[in-house]
């Protein structure tokens, strides 16, 4: 569920950084050498000062998972999450609904992640402020049930709840800069972030002939009825700011909670068996938009001798639609002889369509800038992966592994992640049990989340993911 980032900071206009400094109209040396000295000092300094002083922060949205969203189950992502032309067990509709019909008698599915995650920033302006987060998560990630009937053709029909993006991230870094002029800012960065999009809904396969079969899937984003679609983002900075022998220290806390007030997307699929052999799958994702409420709070107090003053808190709630993009996949799967399945899948990704409508204005979820200034680039997902399953007296015992290419989105070039993979099973009797580990690392990553800052991340995340079927 990767990718909303450190929220920017823009920067202040003229008259408003300078009230940083002095409020009244006094010069702080006396004197039309003092006058003139404190608005160069504006001019330049305070200009990029704009960037960490009393700027509410841009809001962006920076989920924690990959932000290239893929479906669900110990089997699929052991194999790289390769399934788009395989999808033939209970997570079938969270990959492909056009692999539904393959399924021959009813099953319950259950999935559980663990997650850790570390993220390395590095500062390239600010002085030696490199910092590393690491964020554990235990969660509950997927269910479903499916029941197979025949009416003329072979059908299924499935209700799934999916949890799809997943928001939990975690950044502390100090921040130092000296502007010369005896102007200097050091300052504590918190950034907490925490909560879901998932999705509830039916799905529905048919075998259209023997060798094709279609399906779609019905996604119900609603908070109300998912109970798992909102997430809260908390900024804490604290500091101090000096300038010519007077020093101020500063607390500013904002919290941002974003819930999914209605959204309803689609999922359309086909799996066409050239041969007991070769099988081929597509998916095609048509873009769709969220309502969403939006409660931002905020307040800010800077106590001392250069300014001190106290902000009027802001508690406000707004209206806002996120658009997110459309996505086409295709899948091949080729099986040489029975216990043997190579697949390959490649997916694309409409991110320059991702907006988020509020107060009028269209900007670009991951900087906060807007959307004419900075759309992000589309992405091409590349996964490969294997399954040989040993075919016991009693058991089957399958053995897994993958690669992909996982690109993020970027305004610039696109962020390079990759992912390893590897998995097993048991299958004995009425139960399939399935436990997958996948690593995904990318190098030089979201610096469009840093905006005003030179910094970049190095991310590594660990992912392991159990899922039990039962077949009735």
């Amino acid at each position: 569920m990767q990718h909303f980032h450190l929220t920017s900071m823009k920067t202040l206009p003229m008259p408003q950084a300078a009230r940083f400094l002095r409020r009244d109209r006094r010069p702080f040396l006396g004197s039309l050498h003092g006058v003139a000295l404190q608005w160069v000092m504006l001019a330049g300094g305070l200009w990029s000062l704009g960037h960490s002083l009393g700027a509410g922060p841009v809001v962006t949205l920076d989920i924690g998972s990959s932000p290239n969203p893929v479906g669900s189950g110990a089997r699929a992502l052991g194999q790289g999450n390769a399934f788009i032309a395989v999808a033939d067990d209970a997570t079938a509709a969270s990959w492909n609904p056009g692999g539904l019909s393959q399924l021959e008698r009813p099953e319950l599915s259950l999935a559980i992640e663990t997650v850790r995650r570390r993220e390395g920033t590095y500062f390239g302006g600010a002085s030696g402020n490199d910092s590393a987060d690491t964020l554990r998560l235990n969660d509950f990630n997927y269910v479903s049930i499916g029941f197979p009937f025949f009416w003329r053709r072979n059908m299924v029909l499935y209700l799934n709840y999916l949890k799809l993006y997943n928001f939990n991230k975690t950044l502390d870094y100090p921040y130092a800069r000296d502007f010369g002029g005896g102007l200097k800012v050091d300052e504590d960065f918190s950034f907490h972030q925490s909560g879901d999009f998932s999705v509830i809904g039916p799905a529905f396969g048919i075998d259209v002939t023997a060798k094709l079969s279609l399906g779609m899937a019905l996604n119900i984003w609603n908070d109300g009825v998912t109970r798992s679609s909102s997430f809260t983002k908390t900024t804490r900075r604290t500091g101090t700011v000096s300038f010519a022998g007077l020093q101020d220290r500063y607390t500013l806390v904002a919290e941002n909670q974003f819930r999914v007030n209605q959204g309803y997307s689609v999922v359309f699929g086909g799996l066409y068996r050239l041969s007991k052999t070769w099988a081929f799958g597509a998916v095609f994702k048509p873009g769709y938009t969220l309502g969403i409420d939006h409660r931002r709070t905020q307040t800010y107090e800077q106590l001392g001798t250069l300014n001190p003053h106290t902000d009027p808190p802001v508690d406000e709630t707004r209206d806002a639609k996120l658009h997110f993009p459309t996505i086409l996949g295709t899948g091949i799967a080729w099986r040489p002889r029975d216990p043997v399945t190579v697949s390959a899948d490649l997916t694309w990704t409409d991110w320059s369509q991702y907006s988020l409508h509020e107060n009028g204005r269209d900007t670009n979820p991951v900087t906060g800038q807007s959307l004419d200034q900075s759309r992000l680039r589309d992405t091409v997902t590349l996964r490969l992966g294997a399954e040989y399953v040993f075919i016991l007296e009693k058991y089957l015992v399958p053995l897994r592994c993958g690669i992909g290419y996982d690109p993020a989105p970027a305004v610039g070039d696109t962020d390079d992640f990759y992912t390893l993979s590897v998995g097993g099973g048991l299958q004995a009797g009425r139960f399939m049990l399935d436990l997958a580990y996948e690593f995904r690392w990318g190098n030089g990553v979201n610096k469009d989340s840093f905006q005003g800052l030179d910094a970049a991340q190095d991310v590594r995340r660990h992912r392991i993911l159990v899922s039990v079927i039962y077949y009735f």
